[in-house]
This record gives structure tokens, sequence and C-alpha cells, in this order.
């Protein structure tokens, strides 16, 4: 019997921060969970309408890309300007910063930034960061124009992929299991899933590699790329899909987890944005605010979801997330497991 989880403490590895700006140079944020977490993914969203930023790493403080636009790579000293060995610290601009409004974060650690397993892939990384043990990666690369594999080291085939064109403007190419390798989606762009042999060369990732096709929003010769990958880990992160039954008491979707992080987007239709929701900010069954990640409107409360300490539950008839025969894909990280490693039950809500 495999073991209920094999991380524990979530916070080791994913934790949601909330923060008031206070529009000054060197602003240091905490996390305040009951661990320590330097965090190599940073994803900033104001809760009001401006965009999102999201930093990482590899690439370095000060440099951001928006999920929200398909906009190039940009690097401004007054955002975030260093990673710590518990949160990060920020510049006096507006978007990450702003006094006296309130923000979100969602940060992710990898950390290993040496060894990775190639696996036969045809491409070196320009830089990467990954986690086998949490199953997520950041990597960079440098296209060629031809079809061509990119390791990604977790040692375990996918569950969802963004990649981002990063020296051009170009949409977020995202990938999901439950899609397989010839279809994909594209963000902030609302349609459905597309059939696009030139994003993954209809190729799903396998325990050591991605395929990348030669469209130009993934791979044009020149150009600079970064991949944020993830991978399924019980009792810490799922991806998986579901069908909506358009009623009120909705489907439920089972994640052996306590959901922290949850976004949710439409594929059988277009139409539907990215729902983005976390377990911090007010409310979580009822009212669970939210927030659209292929936009900078925003959080609302629009009581779509409950948020349980095993999974989630559609309350809504809204086609966002429980529309009547539609399919729905999910990306989830957990606050803590359902189950410990020892067999022991988490506490409920």
């Amino acid at each position: 019997m495999a073991a209920y989880t094999t991380i524990d403490d979530s916070e080791l590895y994913f934790q949601t921060q909330l923060y008031t700006g206070n529009g000054s140079a060197d602003h240091a944020i905490t996390f305040d969970g009951s661990e320590n977490m330097q965090p190599d993914v940073v994803w900033i969203k104001q809760r009001d309408s401006r965009d999102h930023f999201l930093f990482n790493s590899v690439l370095g403080a000060t440099k951001y890309v928006a999920p929200n636009t398909n906009a190039l790579l940009e690097t401004d000293t007054d955002t975030m300007t260093a990673f710590n060995a518990d949160g990060f610290t920020l510049g006096s601009g507006v978007g990450c910063n702003e006094n006296a409004d309130n923000h979100a974060s969602w940060n992710w650690k990898m950390g290993t930034t040496s060894g990775i397993t190639t696996g036969g892939a045809s491409v070196t990384p320009a830089g990467y960061s990954f986690s086998a043990t949490a199953g997520q990666s950041v990597i960079t690369w440098t296209g060629t124009g031809s079809n061509l594999t990119v390791p990604h080291g977790l040692g375990t085939a996918l569950g969802a992929m963004f990649v981002k064109c990063t020296s051009h403007a170009g949409d977020w190419v995202f990938f999901h299991k439950s899609l397989g390798g010839a279809y994909g989606m594209e963000m902030p762009s609302t349609s459905g899933k597309q059939n696009t042999t030139a994003w993954f060369n209809s190729t799903a990732p396998d325990a050591n590699k991605f395929t990348i096709g030669t469209n130009g929003n993934v791979n044009t010769s020149g150009r600079s790329y970064m991949a944020l990958c993830y991978a399924d880990v019980q009792g810490y992160s799922k991806f998986g899909s579901y069908i909506g039954n358009g009623n009120a008491d909705g489907a439920y979707v089972h994640l052996g987890f306590k959901p922290n992080w949850l976004l949710i987007k439409r594929s059988d239709s277009d139409g539907e944005g990215w729902l983005l929701h976390d377990i911090k900010r007010l409310g979580y069954n009822g009212g669970n605010s939210s927030f659209y990640a292929n936009d900078s409107s925003g959080e609302a409360t629009g009581g779509y979801l409950d948020l349980l300490s095993n999974g989630f539950k559609a309350r809504s008839t809204n086609g966002v997330v429980n529309g009547s025969g539609g399919t729905y894909i999910f990306v989830a990280f957990s606050e803590n497991p359902f189950t410990s490693s020892t067999g022991v039950p988490n506490n409920a809500r």
C-alpha cells in the first residue's frame, strides 16, 4: 500500500501569504506559517484591479512576467528585489507594494540548481531550480525553431506545465495531463482546449523531459523561454478534471488534502476564465474570495466553491466552475494532507 503522503508539512514547499503594502523600498514580507521557506516562484496580485506579477529565482528578482498578459519579461527594480530565507523583499512600486493596499502572494520552493537528469533531452537548460520531492520546477531554455525536448528534473510525468516566451510578447501555453500531449490551452485567453501539434508536438511529457513543438510562443530560434512544471505528489499536489452538473449541489472533487491554492479552467468550450482560489482570503465556504488569473480585476466573493478537508465542492451553477456537462481541469496544492504519512488524520476545517 502506498504511503498516505510523502510530505507531511506542505508549508516547506508552498505558502500563501497576504500582506499590506507600505510604499517604501526594502519592505520585507515574512511568511507567517510555521515553517521558514525560501521561495523560488513568487506570484503576487494586488487585491484591487492591477496586473498579476510572477517572479522566479532562475531569472532573478526584479524580473517578472504577468500571467494576465502576453507581455515579455519586464525588469523593474521597484517590484520584488530579493528572495529571502523566510519570504521576499519588495521595492516601492505600486503593483506589488502600494501604500495601504492589500495583496495576496503565492509562493513555491524548488531549490536544487545542479545535477538535473537530462533523460536524453535535446536541449540543455539555460537555468533551472527543481524539487523532485515536491514535484515542481522552473526551467529556462533557448528556442531552436525545431521540435525539441527539455529536462524538467522531477523524475515522474508532469501533471501541468505553464510555458512562456520571456524575450518576446506571446501568450502563455498550458499543458495539463487530462488533455494529453495533442491538446493545450492559452492564457490569458478564455478559449477552451486546442488541438495544436506545434505546442507539444502531440507528445505528453515523460518522467524526465517534456517535448516542445515549433509554435513561436514555445519555440522560435534564439528566443528565451521559461516553464513552470508540476507533477502529482500524493497529499501535496493534484492535477485532474471533473464534469459539472449545473446544480448548486455541485460536483465534489476528492484531492486527498485540504486545498491551499486552486486554479480551475473549463476546457471543453470557450469563454470561461481561469478561476483562482486560496484559503487565506476572506471566507472559505459560501463566499470564497476569488481572482481570475487571466485578468487584472480585483477579487470577488462569488461563492463558487466549498474548500474542504479532503477536496472541494462546486456550490454554483455558474459556467466558470460547474456548467452542466462541462469539463473542467484543475491545479491544486495543499495546506496539509488529509492523512499524515503515519496514517494520522489531520484536523478538518
